[in-house]
């Protein structure tokens, strides 16, 4: 199968988060044409395929839902157009046409997932993870773009809060109500965190009622650099907003990797080998390279895109990067195969 043809047909079947199915349909089908031996839908609804018998292992862990939205998928010149051309299906479409082509020594497999909800609460990867279907495997390579020639080695992580309150009513000059006290709470929050180096805030949804019952809800996206803990920055926000309800929605560690890992080795020579000059990346997000932590193993971030069109309106992938990204990881998961698996599974 084409290449491209195989990342346009993937874009032009929506996959927001929470409703993925129809393209993970599509998906575990094409993948079988691609040359990978089994493909299957799990529980979650995650997409996964597999090569070789062995149980030493590597990864290729993408992901397939997306935000909603963006602009009408197509093919202008040379990029393809549409909602996760960059995040993040043309980084997953790379790696599985990748993976397809690589040959396997005896006793090694490849296992390629395309995990579900990433985008809200990374419930594919928390899945796999508990499920043991990344049992066995020796090094991941999580697919999010960082450009044909970056590699990312770090994310911040993340504190997802939510402050609400609510009562029967009463006249505002002498109770300022629920709406108030909310948004004081969030503002004692945010300035916090503003003075925190490394950290960030934004407000991600907000609503309220002033008339007959009152009530307030806002919910504020806090990212929390290398290095500090994001339950420790939780469990210190909680007594600022008293006085109103609190709850914590997700807390994600930060996660990073030295620029020896091997997998983040393997992957600055493949792209040496394609005449460009690796760069290594710190990103501001938090991905599923955070939640697949606990697994203890080599790991490295790395796909095309321009991150800095994600959820955009201009969301777009140029053919050329696509193309180049698939010879690096054509060349990188051999390397990485070699530096981390124990054909014997042991």
């Amino acid at each position: 199968m084409d290449p491209v043809s195989f990342l346009s047909d993937l874009i032009r079947v929506p996959s927001p988060s929470g409703d993925e199915g129809p393209a993970a349909e599509v998906l575990a089908e094409a993948l079988l044409g691609l040359g990978w031996e089994r493909s299957w839908i799990d529980p979650a609804g995650n997409v996964l395929a597999s090569r070789g018998d062995g149980l030493s292992r590597v990864a290729l862990f993408g992901h397939l839902d997306t935000v909603p939205g963006g602009p009408e998928p197509m093919i202008r010149g040379d990029q393809v157009w549409g909602r996760g051309s960059v995040d993040a299906k043309g980084p997953l479409c790379a790696m599985a046409v990748a993976g397809s082509r690589v040959e396997l020594p005896p006793g090694v497999g490849l296992v390629l997932v395309a995990a579900v909800g990433e985008e809200v609460d990374s419930r594919g990867a928390r899945h796999a993870l508990a499920s043991g279907q990344l049992e066995g495997v020796r090094g991941v390579v999580v697919g999010e773009p960082t450009g044909t020639d970056g590699v990312a080695l770090s994310y911040r992580g993340r504190v997802l809060l939510r402050l609400s309150d609510s009562d029967g009513g009463a006249h505002r000059s002498c109770d300022s109500g629920p709406l108030t006290r909310v948004l004081m709470g969030a503002s004692r929050v945010v300035s916090h965190v503003s003075h925190l180096e490394g950290f960030s805030s934004a407000v991600v949804h907000m609503e309220g009622e002033e008339s007959g019952g009152r009530s307030a809800r806002v919910t504020l996206d806090l990212r929390v650099p290398v290095g500090a803990s994001a339950l420790a920055l939780a469990e210190e926000l909680v007594p600022m907003a008293s006085g109103v309800r609190v709850e914590l929605l997700e807390v994600v560690e930060p996660h990073s990797v030295g620029a020896g890992d091997p997998v983040v080795s393997c992957l600055r020579g493949s792209i040496r080998g394609v005449g460009r000059n690796p760069r290594l990346l710190a990103k501001l997000g938090t991905c599923d390279f955070n939640v697949l932590a606990p697994l203890g193993v080599p790991m490295g971030v790395y796909g095309p895109g321009d991150p800095r069109l994600d959820h955009s309106d201009q969301e777009r992938l140029d053919v050329g990067d696509y193309l180049r990204s698939i010879e690096v990881l054509s060349d990188a998961i051999p390397r990485i195969v070699s530096r981390v698996c124990n054909p014997q599974g042991r």
